[in-house]
């Protein structure tokens, strides 16, 4: 059983997590919990770490020892993790290798194009969705998140392992690419002339996803063949004629039917409300908005793929547009908690800061805390007074003070 941080197991984990640079030079990355242990392709798993409090989950065991793997101990598999609450089991995964034929297999293909999304949050949320939606592949710009982040891997619930990405210089670049490939570009914008729900999507289809905070560029909507408008109220007038059988879940699982009731969406709708008042999050309300959109569809007599495509649109765009302003909203006016008063604050060094080494302790207002910094290349010895930039779980993020500040 691994006891100690100063394993070079443990390190390499912690820079796993930490470096996008890591990754790629090692080809791995990391994938936290049971669910996502447990749904994680076998040829894909590299290595298991399991804490011990996680030993007498037989479950867990029967796949974990068909691998090779490691027992650590509880304190020790806390820090190797990237949440503040790990659950007990900790997958290193060989990244896939996807080619650009890859996303292209089917003859009309359903694809996301993400322009430098930079949130992790999000990019892991657009992807879970689009699985849902029976999206065909993803393609990310190369100023994009990286889609290893461990925060990425998360919120897309396992369906990173079955959505294949693929990384473009550009957009204009993929759109040159796929040229002749019968794949028209659609991009929400505000001098889309239609709504989104008076174009046919029959054929291969691309949706462009831009930056949350600035759009697509100009360059990427000049390469789109439509700019639609999303309609976020008034009345509904969707399109019968838009559904496209291959791209129905319930199709593809075998159930038959080319049409979700309007009772179906309101059950997920409800799910989603239920998940949104357990974690206040603020994440899974915009898509009970895309349910209810999709509800409302589904009432009127739209196919499937409008069901899929209104309740997909709607809810990334309640998500990246809207979110962070209730967030705002939320937050204006809330005082600090007691962690992040810390921020700002002087402490005094009681331990060298190295986090090649993984030490480091600070000392302020008689609590001796763990500290890093935010640079591998800096070391701070005992007694220097800091400045803490952040607050990561137990641990503080400093700096060192400069004289005469």
């Amino acid at each position: 059983m691994i006891s100690s941080a100063q394993n070079t197991q443990v390190k390499n984990i912690i820079k796993l997590n930490q470096k996008a640079k890591a990754r790629r030079e090692q080809g791995l990355f990391i994938a936290e919990g049971r669910k996502m242990f447990l749904e994680a392709p076998d040829d894909w798993i590299e290595k298991i770490y399991v804490a011990e409090s996680m030993l007498e989950d037989e479950e867990v065991m029967k796949k974990v020892r068909r691998f090779s793997w490691d027992a650590v101990e509880n304190g020790v598999f806390r820090q190797m993790c990237d949440t503040q609450t790990p659950q007990g089991i900790l997958t290193v995964l060989r990244q896939p290798s996807y080619e650009l034929e890859d996303l292209l297999k089917e003859e009309k293909p359903l694809l996301m194009v993400l322009e430098d999304l930079q949130d992790p949050g999000n990019a892991g949320t657009i992807i879970r969705t689009g699985e849902g939606a029976g999206v065909s592949g993803v393609f990310l710009t190369k100023t994009c998140v990286d889609i290893t982040n461990p925060k990425v891997i998360r919120a897309t619930m396992g369906s990173v392992y079955r959505i294949p990405f693929f990384y473009v210089e550009d957009v204009v670049s993929l759109k040159q690419k796929l040229q002749g490939r019968g794949i028209r570009f659609f991009a929400a914008h505000l001098q889309g002339k239609n709504s989104y729900d008076r174009e046919s999507y029959e054929d291969g289809t691309a949706f462009l996803i831009g930056n949350e905070g600035k759009g697509l560029t100009d360059q990427a909507a000049d390469a789109a063949d439509c700019l639609i408008r999303i309609r976020c109220a008034g009345r509904w007038n969707p399109l019968m004629q838009l559904w496209r059988p291959e791209y129905s879940c319930m199709r593809r699982q075998g159930r038959g039917g080319d049409k979700m009731e309007p009772l179906m969406w309101l059950i997920v709708l409800a799910v989603f409300l239920v998940i949104e008042a357990i974690t206040v999050g603020l994440t899974t309300i915009w898509f009970a908005g895309g349910a209810l959109v999709a509800a409302i569809a589904s009432g009127a007599g739209a196919g499937i793929l409008v069901q899929w495509i209104l309740f997909l649109v709607i809810s990334l765009v309640l998500l990246i547009f809207t979110r962070p302003l209730a967030v705002r909203y939320m937050n204006k006016g809330v005082p600090k908690t007691n962690v992040n008063s810390l921020i700002g604050e002087k402490a005094v060094v009681i331990q060298k800061i190295n986090n090649l080494e993984q030490t480091g302790q600070v000392r302020i207002n008689d609590i001796e805390w763990m500290a890093r910094t935010s640079s591998d290349e800096v070391t701070i010895p005992e007694q220097t007074v800091v400045t803490i930039e952040a607050v990561q779980g137990v641990k503080l993020i400093v700096k060192e003070e400069k004289e005469g500040k």
